[in-house]
């Protein structure tokens, strides 16, 4: 098991915690706290068969949190895998 823990400054002054936790191979937890709210990225990779896998990513919110805001984030870690 694998954790990491980072404090991001994005040029436009918008500060965000994030913590990693890998667990195993295959899941990986990216639990953030940022300005627009709370939030966790869930990745799992399942092998499909030899030489194929499966990325899955999943996001969970607090409610409080705009759903255009839990799609853009979605979106901007599926643009950088």
């Amino acid at each position: 098991m694998a954790y990491q823990k980072l404090h991001y400054i994005a040029v436009i002054v918008i500060s965000s915690d994030v913590c990693i936790l890998q667990i195993g191979p295959g899941i990986v937890y990216l639990m953030f706290d940022s300005f627009f709210g709370s939030g966790v990225f869930i990745q799992s990779l399942i092998p499909v068969e030899p030489m194929v896998q499966k990325l899955v990513h999943n996001i969970y919110v607090h409610w409080a949190v705009p759903n255009f805001i839990a799609k853009f984030f979605m979106l901007g870690e599926a643009i950088q895998v």
